[in-house]
């Protein structure tokens, strides 16, 4: 029996020990029990009574579980606050973005136009060179048509006069006769030169 008491006193002793008495309660218990192998009833001065103590480490647990789920819920609302702080940015850069993109689209759309009224106008100038082109060579040709004209006209006329002095047909008999008549040397002689077959 007293073996039994013994044991319930050192479990309670240990258990109110690991709930924050600490080491030294572990000793006073040790030094008041002591090893010494005696009996309860020889020393009277342990109280072998069961009180019930105040626990301190639930309290102090207790505390600091309000205290972490206070900065849990502080935490949570930095949290929260952050993720919408986040959210907003995200909207305004994609807006950003959708604006820098109609602005590009925009500038797309104005240089497109530019590019067709610029071949647009390239095109009426090409249309316009040709047109050019075609003129002076249709001037070109009517002039050298004309010069050609001018010279048939010319040599028409040339030959006209000359052919005033040809033979004609009722012409050609008498003539013929005249020059056999009065012969005359092809090529006169000359004093540097003279013809070796004369």
């Amino acid at each position: 029996m007293m073996l039994v008491r013994r044991v319930a006193q050192r479990a309670l002793v240990l258990a109110s020990g690991s709930r924050g008495a600490g080491v030294g309660s572990m000793r006073t218990f040790a030094a008041q029990s002591g090893d010494s192998g005696s009996d309860d009833d020889a020393n009277p001065d342990v109280d072998t009574a069961f009180k019930e103590r105040k626990d301190a480490w639930s309290d102090r647990r207790r505390e600091w579980n309000m205290e972490l789920n206070a900065q849990r819920k502080q935490w949570a609302a930095e949290f929260a606050a952050e993720a919408k702080q986040e959210e907003e940015r995200m909207k305004a850069e994609r807006a950003r973005i959708e604006e820098e993109k109609a602005e590009r689209r925009r500038l797309k759309g104005i240089r497109r136009e530019e590019r067709a009224k610029a071949a647009a106008d390239r095109e009426k100038i090409r249309l316009r060179e040709k047109e050019r082109e075609l003129r002076i060579k249709n001037v070109r040709r009517q002039q050298k048509e004309f010069v050609a004209h001018l010279r048939r006209t010319a040599r028409e006329d040339h030959l006209l006069n000359a052919s005033s002095k040809w033979v004609t047909r009722e012409q050609l008999d008498s003539r013929i006769e005249r020059a056999l008549k009065n012969p005359r040397e092809l090529y006169p002689s000359s004093p540097m030169w003279t013809n070796p077959f004369f």
